[in-house]
């Protein structure tokens, strides 16, 4: 589980309070709620960093463990700092995303579920 800490100025809100509410179990293990009531897994997840300026970034992760290991180990360990981080893109050759997290004022994680029929359109 990842901890949760507040910032100790109120108009920054750190990366790690505003996503309490969104990593939860619920996202490792998202079921449909159709007809057969079958499971599904997520194709990746879109995580999506909202910038105190009001810029939105989105960033593709292939797993729910894949963000975790980079949230718990790049982003929460300096989300006071102003100094750069990586924030991987994987899935675009050549190009590469950094980010000051005391500047992150929220984090939306969202599944992906691609159908059989969206993945070869």
């Amino acid at each position: 589980m990842i901890n949760s800490t507040r910032h100790k100025d109120s108009r920054h809100l750190s990366a790690p309070l505003s996503i309490q509410a969104v990593i939860s179990a619920k996202w490792v293990g998202c079921v449909s709620n159709d007809a057969n009531n079958m499971s599904r897994t997520p194709n990746e997840y879109a995580v999506y960093l909202l910038m105190e300026s009001g810029h939105r970034e989105e960033v593709r992760f292939p797993t729910f463990q894949d963000f975790q290991k980079w949230y718990s180990g790049a982003l929460t360990p300096k989300s006071d700092s102003n100094d750069f981080i990586n924030v991987p893109i994987k899935n675009i050759q050549g190009e590469y995303m950094v980010v000051r997290p005391s500047r992150i004022v929220a984090i939306r994680v969202e599944p992906i579920f691609s159908s059989s029929v969206e993945r070869f359109t």
